[in-house]
């Protein structure tokens, strides 16, 4: 099944213990005859099979190295873009909805659940960054990035559920015929075990990508990690901010690519404008300390935020 919203890109996540190989491969040979698109990459076009009505979807690692920043001058930070050869690739609008239990436990170590709509297309995916296990160094490149470990899909609720202790193999039955009804099935398991909505806002993006090229005069800078995010975010709530992020598949790149962001951040000009040296607040963050204080300060003291 594909759809303009995934672009025809393809992702698979099978469930080893429910589909034998063989079923998995005749799985392969099914989705060709479905995907019909003369180009498509090899990320996220979801395949069901439709005769035995079994859902795949195969998880491939990503880990998320980001930095935000506040904008101060979106215009300015975009004339900088373009003369480092960035290219604007999307604007686009989204809701995002985070989830956790009335008494909040997933987010008090630092696993966030959300759901993310696309607003024009009314499609949305189950998302889950929890924290990546690696080594790092009170340096100021570690000060000003983060890193987290991303899953989407069923596998995004059940993690989430399992730091609740409360998945059971539930999701791994689930039976849908398409992305509508996966959702619903889905929203069903998550209010089964309690988790409620406690943040909701929309998002006006403007997306950028950034080829390493820009960093040629830093002779010292890795040039594996092949491109860089640029997201420019303005909220419903009044709060604005930037963010760069690198994708990477393992921990040995981390610090590679906190170096190339670092470096992104000084060639914009935006390294030095933390408030009071601490990286710019996220949405979510400003969103929880203006109107869910109590879970924000929770998570603060839980060492999360």
């Amino acid at each position: 099944h594909t759809s303009s919203y995934y672009s025809y890109e393809l992702a698979l996540a099978v469930y080893e213990d429910m589909i034998p190989s063989a079923l998995f491969l005749f799985a392969l040979i099914i989705a060709s005859f479905h995907v019909t698109a003369s180009s498509f990459s090899a990320q996220e076009v979801q395949i069901y099979i439709r005769p035995t009505k079994i859902c795949c979807e195969m998880a491939k690692r990503e880990i998320e190295v980001e930095a935000k920043f506040h904008i101060e001058n979106v215009e300015e930070i975009e004339q900088r873009l373009v003369k480092l050869g960035a290219k604007r690739q999307s604007v686009q609008s989204f809701t995002d909805s985070y989830f956790d239990s009335v008494d909040p436990c997933i987010t008090l170590r630092d696993y966030w659940l959300r759901y993310r709509k696309c607003n024009v297309k009314g499609l949305g995916a189950w998302q889950l960054k929890k924290p990546a296990v690696y080594e790092t160094t009170a340096t100021e490149i570690d000060r000003q990035t983060s890193v987290y470990e991303e899953v989407e899909g069923i596998r995004a609720v059940e993690e989430a559920l399992a730091v609740l202790d409360l998945n059971n193999g539930e999701s791994k039955s689930i039976i849908a015929n398409n992305d509508m009804e996966l959702n619903a099935t889905v929203r069903k398991l998550v209010a089964k075990h309690g988790l409620v909505s406690f943040a909701e806002f929309s998002t006006r993006r403007t997306g950028w990508v950034v080829d390493n090229s820009f960093a040629d005069v830093d002779a010292s800078c890795p040039t594996h990690v092949p491109s860089l995010k640029v997201d420019l975010d303005g909220t419903d709530f009044g709060h604005s901010v930037g963010e760069i992020e690198a994708i990477v598949s393992d921990e040995d790149n981390i610090q590679d690519a906190r170096k190339i962001i670092c470096v992104l951040m000084k060639a914009l000009g935006v390294f030095e404008n933390s408030q009071d040296g601490n990286p710019a607040e996220g949405k979510l963050h400003v969103y929880m300390r203006t109107r869910r204080p109590e879970h924000y300060q929770a998570c603060v003291d839980a060492g999360c935020l």
